[in-house]
């Protein structure tokens, strides 16, 4: 028998046929009965709107209807009664803010007859899919169920009551709407679950609502200790000025703030707090909101269970935006501890940088568990290198960091200008390397990527070079270019270096810029020869200390006269290695450590003096002998 409403205690006119044949029991919201015809026997049947027709004896009646008829089969005859249905009283709240401790769920029940039974139907958040356990017997008319603190997490809980007797049941609460527990959480119960590396950056975050100050200092110090960056260092991404916030500059500790946080050994962090509910309902999910800046956003995970990227709506001007990558580029990028990688989810605790193109926009973050594993897995159907499709990736490294995944190459449906195959370039770590490209006609900000369309003769593309010292460039793939074509690459201290022969190459720490050549060995030529210092520079000689010779390098901007001479520690000249009129370019040239008249120069520290127009610049060299 199909209980009609939950929760109220009404009186039932039971109307009954008693045919000679045994009909199945037929229920419906709205029933209407007729005199007239046979009554006819069948299956099980329901509906909104349901006309039965018969020709037991009726007498004196006329059509009926009720929102409230209960049906029943059995021997011919009319019967009229009543009878008083099942009604439950839940002891608890809708929603209710809980700590993590066991506790007893009740409910009382009354009405109909017989033994009573109960289930609780539950799942933590972000669940599809509930768990079911029995409930048993308390005092008096009631059902009980013994929750363990173990189901009360960072998660939350959402949860249902369901309670038969007789012929009837009833619920409190339901699957599209189920009561919910919001766990409050101690610091020592709140702790993220995976310690910190030691001595890597990464991009984090807190899946709560902190319970009391939510500054920096006052939720990080008493894991952490008092601030101190050689032994930990937090801070955020400012969008509006490019720089990090530190400590106590960067903004309040809430669901959805991502952090550059890095510490000396491994350690774990966590704060009071309750778990975090969606705010937002869009047809049959639930979202939490997160404001963006336009520029690039350390963007977390608000919730205490893995999210999937591609389930994260983007919305501006309060309607959300049916193509994401009008108002953001789809790519998250999560930081290793050394490089970046490009994340399908972003896993509790954790963060990705994300780049908003405008403002007034925020994220709408799933309230719902994914499979999917972070990292990023590409096809495994690899394109098919040609003339017109190839790339090269430039990895910039140093001993504790590198800076991976920046292509350039050519598509046919690629643009000499931005296109949507030009992805920015991430904020670098603090500390770290940065490499970017810098396409033709957009200066204002760096790419990681930047295809051109297919090459006639050849391109040139700007790389800039940031961060760290004891840098080396690689480049991966230089077989995936056409034969026909070179590859060099010139830094902007006029080095040259000649792809072919060279995959790694060791950057000077004063070298900031270069230039990739890439094209017919009469356009590489072309290329390089029109390259010309950006401003008057003279380099430490090489090697230093030296013996028996060393280089000597210096960039021109503009031809003029140019001298470069050596002078002892008393001021005396011992040699002039130039004398003459230079055109503008770089320079390189080897001192054989003798004097003017040929002789070998003695141990010791000399300068070296470079003057060319109105400019002028020494340095210190040792030779040891």
């Amino acid at each position: 028998m199909k209980w009609i409403k939950s929760l109220l205690i009404y009186t039932a006119v039971i109307f009954c046929i008693f045919p000679a044949v045994l009909s199945a029991q037929v229920s419906g919201t709205t029933y209407k009965i007729s005199t007239g015809g046979v009554v006819g026997g069948g299956g099980a049947s329901s509906s909104a709107s349901f006309t039965l027709t018969g020709n037991a004896p009726l007498t004196g009646a006329t059509s009926l209807s009720s929102s409230s008829y209960t049906i029943i089969s059995g021997p011919t005859g009319i019967a009229y009664g009543s009878m008083t249905t099942l009604t439950t009283v839940y002891d608890g709240q809708n929603i209710a803010t809980v700590s993590k401790a066991d506790r007893i769920l009740k409910v009382a029940y009354s009405g109909s007859s017989g033994t009573a039974a109960g289930i609780i139907y539950y799942r933590q958040g972000g669940a599809s899919s509930y768990q079911t356990e029995p409930m048993t017997a308390g005092t008096g008319d009631t059902l009980e169920y013994n929750m363990s603190a173990d189901l009360l997490t960072i998660l939350g809980l959402e949860y249902y009551l369901e309670v038969t007797r007789g012929i009837y049941l009833s619920r409190v609460g339901s699957a599209g709407n189920p009561l919910i527990f919001r766990v409050s959480l101690t610091n020592e119960q709140a702790q993220s679950p995976n310690a910190t590396a030691a001595k890597r950056y990464r991009i984090i975050g807190l899946p709560l609502n902190i319970t009391g100050s939510n500054a920096v200092a006052d939720v990080f110090e008493d894991d952490l200790g008092v601030y101190n960056i050689s032994k930990w260092r937090i801070g955020r991404y400012n969008a509006t000025d490019e720089t990090v916030d530190e400590f106590d500059n960067a903004e309040p500790v809430i669901p959805g703030h991502g952090y550059w946080m890095i510490t000396a050994e491994q350690e774990t962090f966590g704060a009071a707090g309750v778990s975090v509910r969606p705010n937002r309902v869009i047809g049959f999910n639930s979202y939490l909101t997160v404001p963006l800046d336009e520029g690039w956003n350390q963007l977390a995970n608000p919730f205490g269970f893995r999210i999937s990227w591609n389930e994260i709506l983007f919305e501006t001007s309060g309607s959300v935006v049916a193509d994401r990558s009008t108002v953001i580029e789809d790519s998250a990028y999560s930081y290793t501890g050394s490089s970046y990688e490009t994340y399908n989810a972003i896993p509790p605790w954790e963060g990705v940088f994300v780049r908003c193109k405008q403002a007034d926009v925020r994220a709408l973050m799933p309230y719902r568990v994914t499979a999917l594993t972070p990292k990023f897995t590409p096809s495994k159907n690899q394109p098919v290198y040609s003339d017109f499709f190839w790339n090269i990736e430039l990895q910039l490294e140093t001993d504790k960091f590198s800076d991976k995944g920046n292509f350039i190459g050519v598509r046919p449906d690629a643009l000499k200008g931005p296109d949507n195959y030009d992805f920015s370039e991430p904020p670098a770590a603090p500390d770290a390397p940065r490499l970017g490209f810098r396409i033709p006609g957009e200066n204002n900000r760096l790419r990681r990527t930047d295809y051109r369309p297919p090459l006639t003769d050849g391109a040139v593309w700007k790389i800039d070079i940031s961060g760290a010292l004891g840098r080396t460039i690689k480049i991966v793939g230089l077989e995936n270019i056409p034969d026909n074509l070179e590859a060099w690459m010139v830094t902007n201290d006029g080095r040259k270096y000649d792809l072919s022969a060279e995959a790694a190459i060791n950057i000077p720490d004063k070298v900031l810029s270069a230039k990739l050549i890439i094209g017919s060995r009469s356009y590489t030529l072309d290329e390089i020869a029109s390259l010309l210092p950006e401003k008057f520079a003279l380099e430490q000689n090489y090697p230093n200390p030296f013996n028996p010779q060393t280089s000597i390098r210096f960039g021109l901007p503009k031809s003029g006269f140019t001298t470069l001479e050596i002078y002892n520690v008393l001021g005396q000249k011992v040699k002039t290695l130039i004398e003459k009129e230079l055109p503008a370019g770089y320079y390189t040239v080897i001192w054989n450590g003798n004097d003017k008249s040929g002789k070998e120069s003695a141990s010791g520290v000399y300068f070296y003096r470079l003057k060319s127009g109105d400019k002028s610049a020494y340095k210190k060299m040792l030779l040891i002998k």
